[in-house]
């Protein structure tokens, strides 16, 4: 019932446009001719008129023949200052009947003049003509502009409800999100917001958020895997990272750095097995095995994989980073992975 009662309002309503559209089409077509046929529109002006215009005819005749070309004429004017066509093609006055002299005046004439001592009465009708044609395209035009206006109507309607169909499931969507946040930890905050920043989705964000920590070293491609995101590092930063994440996983203790001044041999001994193990780079091998590892090379290292991973992951990188604490006695640092609740894995 009330989808009957909105079609009908709208029917009314291209109707009513229609109606003002050929009111105004045909106002403007015959607004000069009406302006300049005013002596026949209005009464007033037409007796004045016949009246001192009647006084210079010699006799009755002469006065009714020039009356008919008058009529003739005005049937004849067409309106050329209007650059469409119009729909009123001429306006005419006609003369219905005349009588002189009238016996006595009566209110049913038009007109009655004065005319040698005796009173002329006429009956006189006024009208259009009318092009039917026109009338009909210029309808046919308003039937088309207002349901054009309709439809336009109907569309905006339907991207105004979509909008707001739309800005509804967001705020739903960010009051869920909010109610989820509230019962997340700080570390899973901070991915929400990295994978919401990054894929410009609260979903994704969320999805991080609640995925389990995972850290994957692809050892083919020397890439590792966190919750999904690929991190490429350069072959030697990634080898010395998997070392430290192997002493990690064997509960070793964490690395005291060695001296500037004197390498250490079997870390170097350690590192150098790995590499040969996963394809490292020859010459640093054997450095290893002949020298140690120094404490400069520990350094470049560690700061080569910081960086990289705080270019990709910013500050959820921390989890996955290095920490030191400094030995009181030597006052070098000892260094060690943040990996508490991570799930570790080789490829």
């Amino acid at each position: 019932m009330k989808a009957r009662t909105i079609t009908l309002l709208n029917n009314f309503i291209s109707l009513l446009l229609m109606l003002m559209f050929c009111i105004a089409m045909v106002y403007w077509s015959s607004k000069h001719r009406v302006e300049s046929l005013h002596l026949f529109e209005y009464r007033s002006l037409a007796i004045e008129a016949l009246e001192a215009h009647a006084r210079t005819y010699d006799d009755f005749n002469n006065m009714f023949e020039d009356i008919v070309r008058t009529n003739q004429a005005v049937m004849n004017v067409l309106d050329s200052s209007w650059p469409l066509p119009v729909v009123i093609n001429a306006s005419y006055v006609t003369i219905e009947s005349i009588d002189y002299p009238l016996e006595r005046e009566t209110s049913n004439y038009s007109l009655m003049i004065e005319f040698d001592g005796h009173t002329l009465g006429a009956i006189v009708t006024f009208g259009h003509n009318i092009n039917y044609p026109v009338l009909l395209s210029y309808s046919m035009l308003a039937f088309i502009f207002g349901h054009a206006t309709y439809f336009l109507f109907l569309f905006i309607r339907k991207s105004i409800n979509s909008q707001d169909i739309e800005s509804v499931r967001v705020t739903a969507l960010e009051q869920k999100i909010t109610l989820v946040l509230s019962s997340l930890t700080d570390r899973q905050k901070r991915w929400y917001q990295f994978g919401r920043d990054r894929y410009h989705c609260p979903i994704k964000g969320l999805n991080m958020a609640l995925m389990a920590e995972e850290l994957t070293f692809d050892t083919v491609n020397y890439r590792i895997i966190i919750k999904g995101e690929t991190i490429d590092l350069p072959k030697t930063p990634f080898l010395y990272y998997l070392w430290y994440t192997q002493r990690y996983l064997h509960r070793h203790a964490m690395y005291l750095n060695p001296s500037s001044n004197k390498p250490d041999i079997e870390a170097g001994m350690d590192i150098a097995s790995l590499m040969e193990r996963y394809g490292g780079v020859s010459r640093i091998i054997e450095e290893l095995q002949n020298v140690g590892v120094r404490a400069k090379q520990l350094d470049v290292n560690r700061n080569k994989v910081k960086e990289r991973l705080e270019s990709y992951l910013g500050e959820v990188s921390e989890d996955y980073l290095f920490y030191n604490e400094r030995d009181p006695k030597s006052h070098r640092f000892y260094y060690g992975l943040r990996l508490d609740g991570v799930k570790i894995s080789l490829d």
